[in-house]
């Protein structure tokens, strides 16, 4: 179900809605459960072709939009430097593009 996977997305990263702080983005990574969440997520579109890839980094999860637009209408620059260095489809692992936040 999409909004119990949109749910637990917005619980994760609810911090970020208080402070510019990259730790609250590498705390919510660092718990297996969302990450299999997200992997499961990914799983479900095709796994092939980025541009069809099912990721946070396409989810309107905030009212600014994905994670990194949120970060960006904060005014949030650590937390968008950190995003750009780890978790962009260029800078994710590549054995895990489901970590493209």
């Amino acid at each position: 179900n999409i909004s119990m996977v949109y749910d637990y997305l917005i619980d994760a990263f609810q911090l970020l809605d208080e402070e510019d702080d990259p730790q609250v983005i590498q705390a919510a990574i660092a718990n297996d459960a969302l990450e299999t969440l997200l992997r499961l997520y990914f799983e479900t579109g095709d796994t092939q072709n980025p541009k069809f890839f099912h990721t946070m980094a396409k989810l309107n999860l905030f009212q600014a939009g994905t994670l990194l637009n949120h970060c960006c209408e904060n005014g949030y620059s650590k937390c968008v430097e950190y995003l750009l260095q780890h978790h962009s489809p260029l800078t994710a692992p590549r054995d895990k593009p489901w970590l493209q936040l």
